[in-house]
């Protein structure tokens, strides 16, 4: 996160600020995958989780709905790279990179 500090007679500086409450993260694997793929490490998100597999276009490819230890199969997708993002019923989103062979 960062903070403005500006006054108006003075140039605009950006300075850090540390987070006060730790991101949420999901760790994908195996990746790069050929089939099937999970959700393992999953912090600070509330399941069932809508998932969206975006392509290099941006085009939705895939989506559903993941409930906990359940895998997402990205076995009819083409090889190449995506974006997965997920969103939790709170409406928290996190992306990452998928590559599927």
């Amino acid at each position: 996160a960062y903070m403005f500090n500006c006054r108006i007679a003075d140039p605009c500086l950006v300075t850090s600020v540390p987070e006060e409450h730790p991101q949420p993260s999901a760790m994908l694997f195996p990746n790069p995958g050929r089939s099937i793929m999970f959700l393992a490490q999953v912090e600070r998100m509330a399941f069932p989780l809508e998932y969206g597999v975006l392509d290099a276009s941006g085009s939705m490819a895939q989506h559903g709905l993941l409930q906990r230890n359940e895998a997402v199969d990205v076995g009819s997708l083409p090889g190449g790279r995506y974006i997965l993002r997920l969103t939790d019923r709170q409406g928290i989103v996190i992306t990452t990179k998928l590559i599927v062979q």
